[in-house]
């Protein structure tokens, strides 16, 4: 009888035993057994994984170079809405002067919207394993809006291009690109966001710094095209570097994650983001209009307000999430901040020269920057890091927010010129009042979620 040969393969072991059969022997079981556990590899010589494939790697290189390329996505996703300030006053006094306030808001409104609403289709396409089939058709629509803004000169076309469209392309960019980044960290979320989060005031003061300028001195043809530029170069790291973590856990087959619409903590916290970004914005578009309308600063100068605001806007972007990091944690560092912003509205309605309106600004900026940077890992916060659904989770607290961020600027375009102090005054009340409700909200639902202890959350 024949030998097996060493080391044993499958197909040795199926000719051994043909072979025994035709022989009639009948080989021990022990020997069998033997036999099968040499052949195993040893378990030393197994290189098993130091955590869960799910798990995040909370670091290194390539975890880095994503919160890097982060800064670049909200650069753009968030910068150029920031900036929008300057063609509020532009297209309101000029290029749309027969339409009013509320309705050249609309434009900037629905761009920012629809960065929001998109969280839900896109988180649940990121749930199911599609990434970059997203993310970069988005990068593309994005940019090619900007570019083919530079033809539009109807109320019509820049609704259509620079609202619905530029608005869908950055909702693909931002939710995918957020969610892809929170596959590579979690104890260190916040740190990661919060770095990326300081790509939004630069990017607003870079798009602000260009449109005043070229508005000015060249053309809207000329803006939208140079605006499109640097889009364009700024867009090519993310579209290199961005990929998920590998280990990533995937969705399920839900469309929606009902269980959230039953913890009294989520739902509140959803309806504090709702009225918080209902007035959050307002400062941001109308704050050129009311220099260049109430105190008759000229566009030029007025826009340095919403640079000031915008470059304390960076700071207010880095000092929260170091808190929140190393103290408090997300939601009891967005509490604090959504207070302040809305007792700055309301001292806003007392400002009547320039110099007390870029106290206002300055101090504004930075707090609602906290807002503006912490109200991703406040809702991660509300949820199970590496569940299906994060992507689902996440996605209903943005539609929430989304649907504020589409009316809260055209409301209060249509409450200027009301009869009161200043033509603003019952638009800052609008503004200041929504944030005020948010943070009562936010509030109950910290004490609903972890009562009134130290808990850091």
């Amino acid at each position: 009888m024949g030998r097996a040969v060493w080391p044993p393969t499958h197909g040795n072991r199926i000719s051994v035993a043909q072979r025994d059969v035709e022989s009639g022997e009948q080989r021990p079981q022990v020997e069998l057994a033997q036999f099968d556990n040499e052949a195993r590899v040893p378990q030393s010589r197994v290189s098993l994984p130091s955590r869960p494939l799910s798990e995040p790697p909370n670091g290194g290189s390539q975890a880095r170079a994503h919160a890097l390329a982060g800064v670049c996505v909200i650069f753009n996703c968030w910068g150029v809405n920031l900036a929008f300030g300057v063609f509020q006053e532009y297209y309101s006094n000029w290029l749309l002067w027969k339409h009013s306030q509320s309705q050249v808001a609309w434009i900037g409104s629905v761009q920012l919207a629809l960065i929001f609403l998109l969280a839900v289709p896109v988180g649940k396409i990121f749930d199911a394993g599609i990434f970059r089939m997203v993310f970069i058709p988005g990068a593309m629509i994005m940019i090619s809006g900007q570019f083919l803004l530079c033809m539009c000169d109807q109320w019509w076309s820049l609704f259509l291009v620079q609202g619905i469209m530029m608005g869908i392309g950055m909702g693909m960019v931002f939710m995918s690109g957020t969610l892809c980044l929170m596959t590579y960290w979690k104890d260190n979320l916040s740190a990661a966001m919060g770095l990326g989060a300081a790509g939004a005031p630069i990017g607003g003061i870079v798009y602000t710094l260009v449109a005043r300028a070229l508005l000015r001195y060249k053309s809207f043809k000329v803006t939208c095209l140079v605006m499109g530029a640097i889009m364009a170069v700024t867009m090519i790291p993310p579209v290199i570097i961005y990929k998920p973590y590998p280990g990533r856990a995937k969705g399920t087959k839900q469309i929606i994650d009902w269980g959230i619409f039953g913890e009294p903590s989520y739902m509140l916290m959803t309806m504090g983001m709702f009225f918080s970004f209902l007035g959050l914005y307002f400062g941001f578009y109308y704050i050129i209009v009311y220099g260049t309308d109430v105190l008759g600063m000229f566009p030029m100068e007025a826009s340095n307000l919403l640079i000031a605001m915008l470059g304390a806007n960076i700071v207010g972007r880095i000092v929260p999430i170091c808190i929140s990091v190393r103290c408090l944690g997300p939601l009891n560092t967005l509490i604090p901040c959504l207070f302040f912003s809305s007792m700055l509205m309301y001292m806003w309605m007392g400002t009547s020269n320039r110099h007390a309106l870029y106290v206002i600004a300055c101090v504004y900026g930075f707090t609602a920057a906290g807002v503006q940077s912490l109200f991703t890992p406040t809702i991660s916060a509300f949820g199970v890091h590496g569940s299906p659904t994060m992507g689902v989770r996440m996605g209903v607290a943005m539609m929430a927010i989304g649907v504020a961020a589409l009316i809260g600027a055209p409301i209060g375009g249509k409450l200027l010129g009301l009869s009161g102090q200043t033509p603003f005054y019952f638009a800052q009340v609008f503004a200041g009042t929504a944030l005020m409700i948010g943070f009562v909200c936010v509030t109950a639902s910290r004490l609903l979620k972890v009562g009134w202890g130290p808990e850091k959350i």
